[in-house]
């Protein structure tokens, strides 16, 4: 009988221990380049974020100051002190206006200071209580702005209508209402002041209007005297954006509505301006919040030569970082 050649016992577990050996290397090659491949995609994915947030803060920094003059406090840098877990921090706020309407309205009725609601006319129309004219002359006390063509408000009106479109309406007593941001501007005086939009008349000659808030106890847009400059009181929509880091998040706020968060696990929010050939960053606050009826300080956003921003994010147990510098494109256009 013939033998046949084979394996022997031995030769056979060193086989299987040379091929366990390298089945475990090429499993532990594919794994680690899973593990690198997840890594990789989650290291992409946290730029994105990252980015996306900046990208956010940029565009509404470039937009700023659209359809709006020079004295509105434009852009606004202040540091605040906001939650942070058990205790509290301080970050950066920026606030940034852009107008919502190509035209602006003037105010042609006395505006008192107030919370509450109030009916202002926009126009010099029949039943306009401030419509008189200045004693001893037959010239009429309100400026010359005030007798446009009556329906001034109504793309105003528009614009709310939008809103409610757009589900950012609120119902009360049975009707769906939207609101609107608002600045009052003295442009003789070179202050600024702010509003909210409740409610646009049928005709669009007067609006109703809250949160109406200046610095002395009213405006008085009439002149007493022939001899007195025309007043210059403009009203303009506007839509507001506030950024700012709290508890571990990104905040953003349209308006005075609610915050939604832009990016979470944000660890800071860093915002500096510079001004002219300055190269220290200008001092804070920067630009002036009104909640009163005020001057803009010296500098303002037409000075600006750059904004600078620079965002924090946790990942994992590392930190990322991103910065850039930003001009708002309106900075260096003429007023408006």
């Amino acid at each position: 009988m013939r033998q046949t050649a084979g394996f022997t016992l031995v030769e056979l577990l060193i086989t299987m221990l040379i091929a366990g050996i390298l089945l475990t290397a090429v499993a532990s090659m594919v794994i680690s380049s899973a593990r690198l491949h997840r890594s990789d995609l989650q290291r992409a994915e946290d730029d994105r974020t990252l980015r996306g947030a900046m990208d956010m803060i940029t565009a509404d920094l470039r937009e700023a100051g659209e359809r709006l003059p020079e004295i509105t406090p434009v852009v606004q840098i202040y540091t605040a002190t906001v939650p942070n877990g058990a205790s509290t921090t301080n970050t950066s706020m920026l606030s940034l206006l852009r107008g919502l309407s190509d035209t602006y309205l003037p105010l042609c009725s006395t505006a008192a200071v107030r919370d509450t609601e109030q009916t202002v006319y926009v126009a010099r129309t029949l039943g306009n209580p401030a419509d008189t004219l200045i004693p001893f002359s037959t010239t009429r006390a309100l400026p010359d702005a005030c007798g446009a063509t009556a329906g001034a408000a109504l793309p105003w009106k528009t614009v709310l209508q939008d809103k409610i479109t757009r589900g950012e309406g609120r119902t009360e007593g049975g009707r769906t209402r939207a609101r609107a941001q608002g600045v009052i501007l003295d442009v003789s005086g070179k202050r600024a002041g702010e509003f909210t939009l409740e409610d646009v008349a049928a005709d669009g000659n007067t609006i109703v209007v809250s949160n109406f808030r200046l610095g002395t106890v009213s405006i008085e847009p009439r002149r007493s005297s022939t001899s007195q400059p025309q007043s210059d009181y403009r009203l303009y929509l506007v839509e507001k954006r506030n950024y700012w880091v709290e508890n571990k998040d990104l905040y953003l706020q349209r308006d005075n509505g609610d915050k939604v968060i832009v990016m979470p696990d944000a660890l800071s929010l860093t915002v500096q301006a510079y001004t002219g050939t300055a190269s220290a960053a200008a001092s804070l606050p920067f630009g002036a919040p009104f909640a009163q009826f005020n001057t803009p300080p010296s500098p303002d956003w037409r000075d600006l030569r750059e904004v600078r921003v620079e965002l924090v994010r946790r990942v994992g147990t590392t930190t990322r970082s991103l910065s850039d510098a930003i001009l708002p494109r309106n900075s260096m256009s003429k007023d408006q």
